[in-house]
């Protein structure tokens, strides 16, 4: 009769390895820069818009007339 609790009848991993590796990590750097480049690329016009808001408007430039 099979008992998984028997330690012969266990698969025995003598080298487990580990959930982070630097492949891993690496990984997940490139995709989080990559996520946050496209927000701060998504979002940049945004808070632009709203800070030029905050701004006082440029004066009026004076165009020289075409008299012909």
């Amino acid at each position: 009769m099979y008992d998984e609790w028997n330690p012969q009848n266990a698969d025995v991993d003598d080298d487990p390895t580990p959930y982070w590796t630097w492949k891993r990590i690496i990984f997940l750097v490139i995709v989080l820069i990559t996520l946050v480049s496209f927000l701060v690329y998504t979002f940049s016009p945004l808070i632009s818009e709203t800070i030029n808001r905050l701004a006082p408007p440029p004066p009026p430039i004076d165009l020289p007339s075409q008299s012909a």
